[in-house]
C-alpha cells in the first residue's frame, strides 16, 4: 500500500495557498499566484570560454532564491551588432522551495546571429555588456 501522507500535505497546502490568495488579492491574483510567474532574476558571474572547434561559449552563472526554479535566458537583437540577453527565473506554481540553489547556463555563441559583436546580459539589479570575442 502506498504512504498518501505526502500527497495529502501537499494538497492541503495548495488549498490553504489558494484561500489566502483569494484573501489578499482576489481571484485573478489567486490564479496568477498558483499558475507561477517568471521575473528577472540576478546574476553572479560572466565569462566567455573557447571550445576549441566548437567556437565560443557564453557561461552566466549564479543563484537562483528557489530550489525548483527554472533560469532561462530570453534574448533578442538590441541594435546593429549588439544583442541583448535577459536572465530569467520562473516558477510553475505557488509551491515553492525557498533554498538558494546555483544555476549555470551556457550559450554557444554559434547560435547568434553574424555581425553581433557584443552582448549585453540584463538582470534583477544590472546589466554587464562584454564584447564577443572571435568575432
Amino acid at each position: 500500500m502506498r504512504n498518501l501522507r505526502p500527497v495529502r500535505l501537499a494538497t492541503c497546502l495548495a488549498t490553504l495557498m489558494l484561500f489566502a490568495a483569494l484573501a489578499l488579492g482576489g481571484a485573478q491574483r489567486a490564479e496568477a499566484i498558483l499558475a507561477g510567474s517568471c521575473q528577472p532574476i540576478d546574476f553572479d558571474s560572466v565569462s566567455f570560454e573557447d571550445g576549441g572547434r566548437r567556437g565560443w561559449y557564453l557561461y552566466i552563472g549564479g543563484s537562483r532564491r528557489f530550489a525548483n526554479m527554472d533560469v532561462v535566458l530570453d534574448h533578442k537583437p538590441a541594435s546593429r551588432g549588439n544583442w541583448i540577453i535577459r536572465v530569467v527565473g520562473c516558477t510553475k506554481n505557488a509551491l515553492l522551495l525557498p533554498i538558494p540553489t546555483p544555476f549555470s547556463i551556457e550559450v554557444p555563441m554559434r547560435k547568434l546571429p553574424p555581425g553581433i559583436r557584443r552582448v549585453t546580459i540584463v538582470g534583477a539589479s544590472g546589466s554587464v555588456r562584454r564584447n564577443v570575442p572571435g568575432r
